[in-house]
């Protein structure tokens, strides 16, 4: 989340983000950079706000104008230095479970482009977090289960690694990449080695956009 998050910065210039993911049913943030970002561990309000209206939609929110957009709350807005903001909904099989969240202090701060490359940060998110919550394979006893039998016990599955690369073109097809210059870069920035650590590939991300 924190390289998400880097990336989510450095691709649009935002002031501060935030990731929100679903825990015991709020939506809580989970990690954040800025100091007008959400603090580590609140709960977020779904009910209300354009992050609400976000996960209740499942759909990306563009606020340009916090002092005249009716789905924020101008005051609060204004107390903390927000004047723009994109929530984009973190979807696993059909159901929001977080929010990416990009704030600016700057009017009209963010382009179509800037919401493209949150949409793809958001999507790598998505990829891991699914990854992560996959049912795991663990063998039960069976009931009535003779402990002398001499049947084999399963063995769990072997997984093995993904790359930041993969991942990342698990969330989208081919044709999409090839039609999408500002993906083609990303992907094409991408280091191909398996043993890559995070900042040797969040630098290349972060390079195509210097």
């Amino acid at each position: 989340m924190d390289v998400a998050l880097r990336a989510a910065m450095q691709g649009t210039g935002a002031t501060a983000a935030a990731i929100g993911l679903m825990c015991e049913g709020q939506l809580v943030c989970r990690a954040r950079v800025g100091d007008i970002a959400p603090d580590l561990g609140v709960a977020l309000n779904v009910s209300t706000g354009i992050t609400g209206a976000c996960f209740r939609s499942a759909q990306t929110l563009h606020c340009e104008d916090a002092e005249t957009d009716a789905r924020v709350d101008a005051s609060v807005c204004r107390s903390l230095g927000i004047r723009s903001i994109v929530v984009v909904p973190i979807v696993v099989n059909g159901a929001v479970i977080g929010i990416l969240e990009a704030l600016s202090s700057n009017l009209h701060a963010f382009k179509s482009e800037h919401i493209r490359w949150l949409t793809i940060v958001a999507n790598f998110v998505e990829a891991n977090a699914r990854a992560a919550t996959a049912p795991s394979f663990s063998p039960k006893a069976r009931p009535n289960a003779d402990p002398r039998s001499s049947e084999p016990v399963p063995r769990p599955p072997t997984v093995e690694p993904v790359s930041f690369a993969s991942r990342l073109e698990e969330c989208q097809d081919s044709k999409t990449s090839a039609e999408d210059p500002e993906l083609a870069v990303v992907l094409k920035a991408l280091p191909s080695s398996p043993t890559a650590t995070w900042d040797e590939i969040y630098e290349q991300l972060a390079s195509s956009f210097r």
